[in-house]
């Protein structure tokens, strides 16, 4: 038997970790190892800083949603769950990957590496056209090719840019760099 990388291994204790809190999660599609998110608060047009930092899963499950994706939260035991499906409105900007979720929050994820936020954005994206694909409840409208969504997220927000990042980047020094250094595949 070959030995295992340390990469597969760690892949293989998130998803025991992902499990027992889901059983119906069958496979880690993708992961970032380090985010933050920051909710868009519509009464001051401001984004505040949510106690919600740590590891990111995207997972395929056994039983709807389909589709989602995991915030392991290191600072409590809040974990963000949230539904990947046709509805999904989500949008890349070059500090954040902003989505609406199903309570209507507007909620931007900073990642410690940029190359993982175009990355899983990539990877939702394809996963919302998929889902649409699979619903035969409702006829896909060609508008609703994820435009649409990023122009409400934009309106919604009355364009105030989202934070810029830096103290998530302070705040993750600060605790001692606490992201597993991402080695390139």
């Amino acid at each position: 038997a070959t030995m295992l990388s340390d990469k597969q291994k760690q892949a293989e204790f998130n998803l025991a970790t992902l499990k027992r809190r889901d059983a119906d999660i069958t496979e880690i599609l993708d992961m970032s190892a380090h985010v933050v998110l920051y909710q868009f608060n519509e009464t001051t047009q401001a984004w505040d800083r949510k106690n919600v930092e740590g590891g990111l899963f995207v997972v395929a499950r056994a039983s709807d949603p389909a589709h989602m994706f995991v915030v392991m939260n290191r600072l409590s035991n809040d974990n963000v769950v949230e539904a990947v499906t046709s509805d999904f409105q989500m949008e890349l900007t070059d500090q954040f990957l902003l989505y609406r979720n199903e309570r209507q929050e507007i909620n931007g994820i900073w990642f410690y590496a940029a190359a993982e936020r175009a990355s899983i954005a990539e990877l939702l994206q394809g996963l919302i056209a998929g889902s649409a694909g699979e619903s035969t409840a409702r006829p896909a409208a060609d508008s609703a090719s994820g435009s649409g969504g990023e122009a409400a997220l934009q309106q919604a927000t009355g364009g105030v840019p989202a934070p810029n990042g830096q103290d998530a980047a302070a705040t993750s020094a600060a605790a001692g760099g606490s992201s597993p250094a991402s080695t390139a595949a």
